[in-house]
């Protein structure tokens, strides 16, 4: 675990000292976002590493803000997973006990099945870093963690008056 932590955490500095060399040589815009899209890649990486229980990422993480932005965000999303994986599984309990053919639990689940359907294609397409770790699949996900991080810094400031 802590080989893994430090592999994703060194490939993580790279991919920033890359970018710094980059800034000061003026690169394209191109390559800035390539060399972007890789640094968020490794923050994606370290932060399934954290939010499965890696201590070492959790402590770096209370380090380094933006490591700290995307776990915070990975597991919020994994608990909202959960918790919709709950919700889907008390619903299938309740209607398999159910005898009624047409009780209103049944109504409101066969409204939200196309829902469902989407979410969880949607869930997919965005990848789950465990099934085959394309660096494709997680630039998706990762552009979705950081405008919830900056939805809710947004919402914060707000909360405390601030501009």
């Amino acid at each position: 675990a802590a080989e893994a932590a430090n592999r994703v955490l060194l490939a993580i500095e790279q991919s920033r000292d890359a970018m710094e060399r980059a800034e000061a040589g003026d690169r394209s815009p191109d390559k800035m976002a390539a060399l972007r899209q890789e640094l968020d890649s490794r923050f994606i990486q370290a932060a399934e590493l954290g939010a499965n229980g890696n201590g070492l990422i959790g402590e770096v993480a209370e380090v380094d803000e933006e490591l700290n932005t995307v776990l915070q965000a990975v597991e919020r999303q994994r608990h909202k997973a959960n918790r919709e994986r709950a919700s889907a599984s008390s619903e299938r309990s309740e209607a398999a006990r159910d005898p009624d053919g047409g009780s209103a639990s049944q109504r409101r689940s066969t409204e939200r099945q196309p829902t469902e359907r989407q979410d969880a294609a949607a869930h997919r397409e965005i990848g789950d870093s465990t099934r085959g770790d394309p660096i494709k699949q997680h630039v998706p996900r990762l552009e979705e963690l950081q405008r919830e991080a900056d939805e809710q810094r947004a919402h914060d400031r707000d909360d405390r008056g601030e501009r």
